[in-house]
């Protein structure tokens, strides 16, 4: 009787391990535009576990229906931060950690990533404004698909980078100039 409990504990614990999956962990390296003249890691500068003050992130599982982001999930599962060291470099990031949601992302679905500029000390910017649920703020957006397999989702390759609104996107200054009409 003993032997059998302690197997039908073995089998159960085995079955209990072989239905967890590992969390995947998503890395959205984040840019400005090449014609930005702030650096990114000047204006990013919180690291480890916290998130940025410039920007909100939320993210939607479309497979799922389910969205997240900084106001409503702890930054140890979606934040912008610089992250690196010196010796391998540093990078500003959106570290999506998928055990925030109730189920893992199918693998094929889309993941939807939207990053609000939310700094007003600087002019709105021209792009994409009025996105829900920050209308004041310029939006960026992008979709990927998940992959197969397991582990860290790195898109850090040039063609793969978000270009993310900064303090210098807003609309450039008026210049001011005098004109003289002469009429007859």
């Amino acid at each position: 009787m003993k032997r059998i409990i302690v197997v039908t504990l073995f089998l159960m614990l085995v079955v209990f391990a072989s239905a967890q999956t590992v969390a995947r962990v998503l890395a959205q390296t984040l840019q400005f535009a090449p014609e930005s003249t702030t650096d990114i890691l000047d204006y990013v500068t919180n690291t480890g576990i916290t998130t940025s003050e410039h920007y909100h992130i939320k993210v939607k599982s479309m497979g799922l229906d389910e969205e997240w982001g900084d106001d409503d999930a702890p930054p140890l599962a979606i934040r912008i931060v610089k992250t690196g060291n010196d010796t391998v470099g540093w990078r500003v990031a959106a570290i999506i950690n998928q055990s925030k949601w109730s189920a893992p992302w199918p693998i094929g679905s889309d993941l939807r990533i939207r990053i609000w500029h939310i700094d007003d000390s600087t002019p709105p910017a021209k792009g994409n404004l009025g996105v829900e649920p920050y209308p004041q703020y310029e939006c960026v957006e992008k979709t990927i698909v998940i992959p197969t397999g397991g582990g860290v989702i790195n898109l850090n390759d040039p063609e793969d980078r978000l270009t993310i609104p900064g303090p210098d996107d807003g609309e450039p200054p008026v210049e001011e100039f005098n004109f003289t009409v002469q009429s007859n």
